[in-house]
């Protein structure tokens, strides 16, 4: 594994004296991410090389942030696919637009999130590749309208998708001065949504 090696690279080039956990190794699963702390435990025999190194998945890391940031409290998750999906359909119907659940769903995935789009204007101007059939500027709007309705109603119930809790944490994290780590390797980076 190319990242173990990497990350215990990059740690043993760290200054004397540098912080616990500054090289972090992440990944997409929390079973990788237990593998990995195995195999580093495995090839890292230097204690204090050792200390250096966090691994963690991206999503655990991305609620700890989010977490720090709102004071600590546990984030209310919805990782049921169905239930998300049945919350599109709602609001398609409500709202009387035309478009299905599944492409709702995956227009707010892979442009609105991955873009970290925010007002209607950027959607209107965002580009759309690889999302198979162009949509005019008032198909656009109807999305937006779509998508508004389902992040008010994860707003108004306190909760979050798992995607909307990484955008957060980038966020965050982009909002402050210093860095919390000095190295960042990523190990099975492709399967990684842009938002982590």
């Amino acid at each position: 594994m190319v990242a173990l090696h990497r990350a215990y690279h990059l740690a043993r080039q760290l200054p004397e004296g540098a912080p616990d956990g500054c090289v972090l190794l992440t990944t997409f699963t929390r079973d990788l991410a237990a593998e990995l702390e195995r195999c580093l435990t495995l090839l890292v025999e230097e204690e204090e090389v050792r200390a250096r190194i966090r691994v963690v998945n991206v999503d655990a890391l991305a609620n700890e942030i989010v977490r720090a940031e709102r004071g600590g409290a546990p984030l209310k998750l919805v990782f049921d696919q169905k239930e998300i999906t049945a919350r599109w359909t709602s609001i398609a119907q409500r709202l009387g637009i035309d478009f299905t659940d599944v492409f709702l769903d995956q227009e707010w995935r892979q442009i609105v999130l991955a873009q970290a789009l925010t007002e209607p204007e950027e959607y209107l101007k965002a580009p759309r590749t690889g999302r198979g059939t162009a949509l005019p500027p008032l198909k656009r709007l109807q999305v937006w309208r779509a998508v508004s309705a389902f992040e008010e109603q994860l707003r108004q119930a306190g909760e979050w998708t798992f995607l909307q809790v990484c955008a957060e944490a980038a966020r965050v994290l982009d909002g402050r001065e210093q860095r919390p780590y000095h190295h960042v390797v990523i190990d099975e980076a492709q399967d990684l949504h842009p938002a982590q």
